[in-house]
């Protein structure tokens, strides 16, 4: 069950009333203030309040640090259409059901609606790899990232990609790029590291041999994923708004469910 478990309520201050408080508190020396002003801002802000959100990968506190990266993945998968996002709801069902062709379907036909939501490239992107079409997977990370450069999940995605076909020279780079833009991607960590000691004294003939995946490094085991709709996020074990402007329910504080949105190959 993905959850941020935080404080007592007691001990959380009173959530932002607006926007102008939010701002205001995002930049106060509270940290439970600030974690909630970053609550305020994935819930109803748009990809506009972003770079705020990205600012907050690198806050002192570990707790805001992780509201920051939920808080992006649910700002990255609000597409603002209510259609839309059913449609994204679905073809997540659909793919944690192991139905990929038809999750695929159901996601290229996002695509076909709404070319400019990157999130429906980045799904369509995680059932490729995940069908083991590795070239497509490549080509729908990229496309998420001319729509959403700083978009960490594409970007440990294409490392992902590039270790299943043991690229591992270009995997590092996605990895460390992934890592640049958002410090807390422990696996991603990992994974570098991994990679990093197998190359240790090779020499550039014999760099695509001898890698053996971990539990840690491989994408079946590390998927999750989070819809932006109720009905999704019932199944991913978390709770969310289920549209643009709904409100996280009472008790935010102690248990806030801003990943409510997330899916990534790499994350």
């Amino acid at each position: 069950m993905a959850m941020l478990t935080a404080a007592s309520p007691a001990a959380f201050p009173a959530p932002p009333a607006s926007r102008a408080e939010a701002l205001q508190a995002l930049a106060g020396p509270d940290a439970a203030a600030r974690a909630e002003a970053v609550a305020w801002l994935a819930n109803r802000g748009t990809m506009a309040d972003a770079p705020l959100l990205h600012q907050r990968l690198r806050d002192e506190s570990s707790l805001v640090r992780g509201y920051a990266e939920q808080g992006l993945w649910l700002l990255w998968g609000r597409s603002g259409d209510a259609a839309i996002d059913r449609e994204m709801a679905r073809g997540t069902e659909l793919m944690q059901a192991g139905e990929l062709a038809e999750a695929i379907a159901v996601f290229s036909g996002v695509i076909r609606a709404r070319p400019d939501f990157a999130e429906g490239w980045n799904r369509r992107a995680t059932a490729h790899f995940l069908a083991g079409e590795l070239p497509r997977s490549l080509a729908d990370c990229a496309e998420v990232l001319r729509r959403n450069p700083q978009h960490f999940g594409a970007l440990s995605g294409l490392g992902q990609v590039h270790a299943q076909l043991q690229d591992y020279q270009e995997a590092l780079g996605w990895f460390r790029r992934a890592l640049a833009v958002n410090p807390n991607m422990l696996g991603v960590e990992f994974q570098i590291k991994q990679i990093e000691g197998m190359l240790k004294g090779k020499p550039p003939g014999q760099r695509k041999t001898q890698y053996r995946a971990t539990p840690a490094a491989t994408v079946p085991s590390r998927l999750e994923v989070r819809a932006a709709t109720a009905k999704a996020t019932a199944i991913a074990g978390s709770a969310g708004p289920a549209t643009e402007g709904a409100a996280w329910p009472a008790g935010i504080s102690t248990s806030m469910a801003v990943s409510a949105a997330s899916t990534a190959i790499g994350t």
